[in-house]
């Protein structure tokens, strides 16, 4: 019986790949080739509704970046870096991208509670 290597993911953030940045047209062709990149040892996720963030910003090392650049493209997919972003553009990025987050549809407040027990308690 083979011991097999277990197969480690780089870099140490995940990249996230959409529409945007990969330059494809549905996002089932991203998710195809987010699982192709992964196949190949990429921590890659689909983030179809998030902002595009610059890419450098997954990677510590700036050959790794040009290594998954490489490999992105020998697999048919062109990435686009999108254009560097000054602070308050960022604030923005992550303050729209924690809204959506937050939505959820069809979502009610209420006026009670539940303790330990599982008693409902109302306000």
């Amino acid at each position: 019986m083979a011991i097999e290597e277990i197969l480690r993911f780089k870099p140490e953030r995940p990249i996230y790949l959409n529409k945007s940045n990969t330059g494809l047209k549905t996002d089932i062709e991203v998710e195809l080739k987010v699982e192709e990149l992964r196949a190949l040892g990429w921590l890659c996720a689909c983030a179809p509704d998030k902002e595009p963030i610059p890419l450098h910003m997954s990677f510590n090392d700036e050959t790794m970046l040009q290594a998954f650049k490489k490999d992105a493209k020998d697999i048919g997919v062109d990435i686009k870096n999108p254009e560097k972003i000054i602070d308050t553009d960022f604030e923005e990025i992550f303050q729209k991208n924690d809204k959506k987050a937050l939505e959820v549809p069809d979502a009610e407040e209420k006026s009670t509670y539940e303790d330990v027990k599982g008693k409902i308690h109302k306000k």
